[in-house]
């Protein structure tokens, strides 16, 4: 989504680009998820929807695939 919007924009710096790609993630944050029929951020709270899953107590360990 946000580099689609960057395609056809020309940015001189980095710093233009970084704020550029901000003001795009607060527009995409803000927007309605169909499922939900609410954004995914709150923007008062700064929330995620709370139906995230927590993350795993345990850090996942890469295996060698072979037993």
């Amino acid at each position: 989504m946000i580099l689609a919007r960057l395609r056809n924009q020309t940015f001189f710096s980095l710093d233009e680009l970084n704020e550029r790609i901000a003001e795009l993630v607060v527009e995409l944050n803000d927007r309605k998820m169909r499922v939900y029929g609410r954004a995914a951020v709150n923007s008062s709270s700064g929330s995620i929807v709370p139906h995230c899953l927590p993350l795993p107590e345990r850090r996942f360990e890469w295996g060698s695939g072979r037993t």
